[in-house]
């Protein structure tokens, strides 16, 4: 059951599931949404961010930069080639009528992507816009081994005041508090 105006927490992808996710939403000629998944999960912006970026952003400059909407704190990020290759290809699909990327609401995106969860069985409890900086993160963490170093550039990089708040932010201290009581149980039984 869910509350008006409870907070939930939006889970991640793993990152082989993002890329199933990615290939179905290309395959199906759903560019725009298709879109969103890249910058989102390539970026690992909040969704008030990915809005402020413009085609021209993407395609013709070396390096997004921006100021994030939450904490008006200046992001320059590095745009890999492979990136605006695919993005190129997906404008002359989609045939933008305006120079922002993304032009929905967070609500309207939101609305799809819980029907992208039933229609390509998604295994995922809590999806939303933020699921796509959290998916970043842990794939992230992930490529570097689980790294003390990767979450202290994830927790720079996301502007956090600590590496704990990264940590409870991509759901990695529940993981630790699980382990601890998985192995007493293993003592125990």
């Amino acid at each position: 059951m869910s509350l008006k105006n409870q907070h939930t927490t939006a889970d991640f992808l793993s990152w082989k599931e993002n890329k199933r996710v990615i290939k179905k939403l290309y395959d199906n000629g759903d560019y725009y949404y298709c879109l969103l998944f890249v910058i989102g999960t390539h970026f690992g912006l909040r969704i008030s961010d990915i809005k402020t970026i413009k085609w021209d952003d993407l395609i013709r400059k070396e390096r997004i930069v921006l100021y994030e909407q939450k904490t008006g704190k200046k992001k320059i990020i590095e745009t890999p080639d492979k990136i605006k290759d695919f993005v190129l290809e997906l404008y002359g699909y989609i045939r933008p009528s305006t120079n922002h990327i993304i032009t929905q609401t967070t609500q309207a995106i939101n609305r799809k992507l819980k029907r992208l969860k039933k229609k390509y069985d998604i295994n995922i409890d809590n999806f939303s816009t933020h699921t796509f900086r959290k998916t970043f993160g842990r794939y992230y963490w992930e490529k570097n081994n689980y790294s003390e170093r990767a979450l202290i550039m994830l927790s720079e990089m996301f502007n956090h005041s600590s590496i704990a708040t990264t940590k409870r932010y991509l759901g990695i201290k529940q993981e630790e508090f699980d382990n601890v009581y998985n192995e007493i149980a293993e003592a125990i039984i």
